[in-house]
């Protein structure tokens, strides 16, 4: 667990410091996946392996009827995590002007890929921010973001020299 920590804690010192010098229109979607990417990696996700993660692949079939139920219109998650053909969650990446933590569309988007394939949660992240949703019921376009949810927040937290 140290090591995961400590990689963890560089990456997001990486990423503040990357942020200083870019402008924040150029913080766009893929460029937040990169981050994701690493992130993943450090918590023993292989994004280059497709029995682990999957990315932007169709929704078909029975979860595809699912989401029509609920008048879902996303059919395409960034990445979808699996052990071998099962799904076991989703993580919807999303550019860094999207409050992920009041945003309802983007709410609604992982909650209904969640709850379609039946996983108990589901992940949305714009590096800055976190939320782990709780996919088991099914999700209304007009809940708020901050219902059935865990919100991160990631900071750049320096010692200071006393």
């Amino acid at each position: 667990m140290p090591e995961r920590y400590e990689k963890l804690k560089q990456l997001i010192e990486q990423y503040h410091q990357n942020k200083k010098t870019s402008k924040r229109s150029d913080i766009s979607e893929e460029a937040i996946r990169v981050w994701l990417n690493e992130m993943l990696f450090i918590f023993g996700w292989d994004v280059r392996s497709t029995s682990q993660i999957i990315q932007e692949k169709r929704i078909k079939d029975t979860q595809k009827n699912k989401l029509e139920e609920i008048s879902s219109t996303h059919i395409k998650p960034d990445y979808t995590l699996v052990n071998g053909n099962i799904v076991k969650s989703y993580l919807d990446a999303k550019n860094i002007s999207v409050d992920l933590f009041t945003n309802r569309e983007a709410a609604f988007q992982i909650r209904s890929y969640g709850w379609s394939a039946g996983v108990p949660c589901a992940f949305l992240s714009n590096f800055e921010q976190f939320a782990i949703y709780d996919c088991k019921e099914p999700p209304k376009k007009d809940m708020p973001a901050n219902v059935g949810v865990i919100q991160l927040r990631v900071e750049n937290k320096r010692k200071r020299k006393v």
